[in-house]
């Protein structure tokens, strides 16, 4: 089956990253969701795309100086396009990791660790506590840090490094089998540029290395049908209402 993320929640019809956007997205069709962390002052996992306050809550503070009492009293709607005037506190407020893992305790999460190497520890402890290696995937574009995640006792799913990702789409088929990897999700974008990163050939070597192909980030309908055309695995969307029918279409054929 192919598996639906919903990026960042619904964060076009919630402020992103937050518990309201998961459950959205949730209601929307989504099946997993794709979220981000970084670690605060006294530190805690939260959720957020950016390392700042000043998109999404109009604090530019840095999350890493300031403790969670404190970053948890911005309101991160602030920076939403849509309208704000019926969100709730849950749609207002930075989640922690623990929060998001405990009110969706059913939910795949994929989590890139955005502050890299030093939020491992947290992170990797904070996951463990809840029993929920299983269903989160770490994710980092740096293959140090997954790496690293590794060597601390990450056991769980991970994703693939950009100096991965790039090892698939140009060394030698032969050489790849004899490759450590420490992931098994190629997450990449269709394109990089004028570049095309996804294709037949690319989902076929990483579906020969056994891992799974999940692209971002895929908000039409025509192109999410094109793509689940060419094999992969996995799509992270913006939009789960407008790709969710695709999806679950694509499912009913495949029965």
């Amino acid at each position: 089956m192919i598996e639906l993320y919903a990026h960042r929640g619904a964060s076009t019809r919630c402020p992103e990253n937050t518990i309201g956007a998961f459950r959205m997205g949730l209601a929307l069709g989504a099946t997993a969701i794709e979220t981000d962390a970084w670690m605060t002052r006294d530190r805690v996992v939260v959720l957020s795309h950016d390392m700042t306050g000043e998109r999404m809550a109009a604090r530019d503070e840095v999350i890493g100086a300031n403790l969670l009492a404190d970053v948890q009293t911005w309101d991160v709607s602030k920076g939403f396009a849509g309208d704000r005037s019926s969100l709730t506190l849950e749609s207002r407020r930075m989640p922690t990791l623990v929060e998001a893992l405990t009110a969706f305790p059913d939910t795949v999460f994929n989590v890139d660790a955005k502050a890299g190497s030093a939020m491992l520890e947290p992170l990797i402890q904070t996951v463990k506590s809840l029993k929920a290696e299983g269903r989160v995937r770490l994710a980092s574009f740096s293959s140090l840090v997954l790496h690293k995640a590794r060597d601390l006792g990450w056991r769980g799913p991970m994703g693939l490094g950009q100096e991965e990702i790039a090892a698939i789409l140009s060394f030698p088929e032969k050489a790849l089998n004899f490759r450590k990897w420490q992931g098994r999700a190629a997450q990449v974008p269709r394109w990089v540029g004028p570049v095309p990163v996804v294709s037949k050939r690319f989902i076929e070597r990483c579906h020969r290395l056994d891992m799974t192909v999940h692209v971002w980030t895929i908000n039409d309908a025509a192109e999410a049908g094109e793509l689940m055309g060419l094999g992969v695995d996995g799509l992270i969307t913006d939009a789960p209402e407008v790709l969710a029918p695709v999806v679950f279409a694509n499912v009913r054929a495949a029965d």
